[in-house]
C-alpha cells in the first residue's frame, strides 16, 4: 500500500481517531487505525474500540491501495511531528512501514487490514438532523451529572428523549438531576415526527461532544437497534446505546414547594467558589465537609469549617416563606449554577432533609433548565 495524504487533512482526521481506540489491550488490532485505500483515491480511516469507533473518509493519491493498521498513538505522534505539505504512508514486505515528509521519515510495523474488528453495521431505523452546536450546548448544560460506574448501569449515560421538535436531556448521579430541555430546529428524515428516547453512555460524551464542536451544520442523528449513529461531514461516529431502562426521573421532581427565593447567580456562584477552597481538597477532589446555607429573612448566610479552616459570607435574597438552613455538597451546587448562565435564579425547597431545585427566574422561550440537588445532614 502506498497512499500521499495533505498532512493537515490527514492529522484532522487522525486527531479524533485516537480517542476511540483502546489503550493497553490485548488485542493490538484495536490499538490501531485501519487505513483503506482504494483504487478509486477514496481512503477510509477507521478506530474502533468494541464500545464505540469512527470512520473518515478522505480523498488521497492511492498509488498502490490495500488495508493495514497503524498503531493510533503513534501515528498521531508522527503526524504532528511532520512538516506541512504532502505526507506519504508506504506498507512494503512484511508490513514494515514508512511514513514519509520531505526529508523526514519514519519506520514501524504495521497489522493486516484483515486483523481490524469488522465495524457494526452503520444504520439507522429513526434519524434526525439538528445543529451541532444546540446538541453540544445541551450536553454540556446537563452531563455534569452523569456517573461512570454508579452499580446502576441505566445512570451511567445521558438520556436523551425527542418529542416532535422538542429534545430534553436528563442524567443523575443519585445526588442530584440535570434537566435541558430545548425545542430546536429538527429535521425529521422520516414520514411521522420523531418520538424517541435513548441513553449515550458516559464514556462517549467527551469525545462526541469534541466532534460537534460550535457549528451551525447538522449533525445526523440515526438510532439503531444497538447503536447511535452520528454523522458530520466526512465523519462517522458511533456508540452503543446503554439498553436499560433510563430512571422514571419526574417522580423525584416535587410539585410544589413551601419556600422560594431569588438569589444573584454570579454573586452566589463567587462565594460558592470560595467556600470550595475549604470545604474541599482541590488537589485531590475529596469533600471535606458541606457547605451549610442558612435562609434567614433577607440573606443567605453560607459558613463552612474544617481542618484547612473556616468560610463565612452573606448575600442578599428575596424570600417566600419560612427560614430554613440545609447544607450541601459545595461543587454541587457550583456546577448546577454554572449551567445555569447565572442570572437571577430561583432556589425552591420544601424541608432540609428534601431536594433543593436550581432554576433561573428567566429563561428564553423553547428552553428550560432545572437542577435539584439533594441535601447533606448537617452536624449540629
Amino acid at each position: 500500500m502506498k497512499v500521499v495524504f495533505d498532512h493537515d487533512e490527514l492529522d484532522a482526521a487522525v486527531t479524533p481517531l485516537t480517542g476511540v481506540t483502546s489503550k493497553n489491550n490485548t488485542i493490538a488490532a484495536i490499538e490501531g487505525i485501519q487505513i483503506k485505500a482504494d483504487e478509486t483515491g477514496l481512503c477510509v480511516l477507521s478506530g474502533y474500540d468494541m464500545e464505540k469507533g469512527m470512520r473518515v473518509t478522505l480523498n488521497a493519491e492511492v498509488e498502490e491501495p490495500g488495508s493495514y493498521v497503524i498503531n493510533a498513538v503513534k501515528l498521531s505522534q508522527i503526524i504532528k511531528t511532520m512538516p506541512s505539505g504532502k505526507i506519504t504512508i508506504e506498507v512494503g514486505q512484511r508490513n514494515v512501514t514508512k511514513i514519509y515528509s520531505g526529508k523526514s521519515e519514519f519506520q514501524l510495523l504495521a497489522l493486516d487490514g484483515d486483523d481490524f474488528p469488522n465495524l457494526p453495521e452503520l444504520d439507522g431505523e429513526q434519524g434526525f438532523g439538528i445543529k451541532r452546536v444546540d446538541f453540544a450546548q445541551m450536553i454540556k448544560k446537563s452531563d455534569f451529572a452523569v456517573p461512570e460506574n454508579d452499580p446502576r448501569a441505566e445512570l451511567n449515560g445521558l438520556h436523551v428523549e425527542i418529542e416532535g421538535k422538542t429534545i430534553r436531556m436528563v442524567s443523575s448521579d443519585r445526588n442530584r438531576i440535570a434537566l435541558v430541555e430545548r425545542v430546536c430546529e429538527i429535521e425529521n428524515y422520516g414520514s411521522e415526527d420523531i418520538n424517541a428516547s435513548f441513553t449515550i453512555p458516559a464514556k462517549t460524551l467527551p469525545e462526541l461532544t469534541r466532534l460537534l464542536g460550535s457549528s451551525d451544520s447538522l449533525v445526523s442523528i440515526k438510532l439503531g437497534r444497538k447503536h447511535i449513529i452520528f454523522t458530520l461531514d466526512n465523519i462517522v461516529f458511533f456508540t452503543r446505546v446503554l439498553d436499560k431502562e433510563f430512571i422514571e426521573y419526574t417522580r423525584f421532581i416535587p410539585a410544589s414547594f413551601a419556600i422560594n427565593l431569588r438569589i444573584d447567580g454570579p454573586r452566589l456562584l463567587q462565594s460558592l467558589e470560595r467556600a470550595l477552597l475549604i470545604t474541599e481538597n482541590i488537589q485531590k477532589g475529596e469533600t471535606k465537609s458541606p457547605i451549610r446555607c442558612n435562609f434567614t429573612g433577607d440573606k443567605l448566610v453560607l459558613t463552612t469549617s474544617s481542618s484547612t479552616g473556616r468560610f463565612y459570607d452573606e448575600i442578599d435574597i428575596e424570600k417566600e416563606g419560612e427560614d430554613i438552613e440545609i447544607g450541601f455538597n459545595c461543587r454541587y451546587l457550583i456546577e448546577a449554577i454554572r449551567a445555569c448562565d447565572p442570572g437571577e435564579l430561583l432556589l425552591s425547597l420544601n424541608s432540609p432533609l428534601m431536594s433543593m431545585v436550581v432554576r433561573p427566574v428567566k429563561e428564553e422561550e423553547g428552553r428550560k433548565y432545572l437542577y435539584l440537588i439533594l441535601p447533606t445532614r448537617l452536624k449540629s
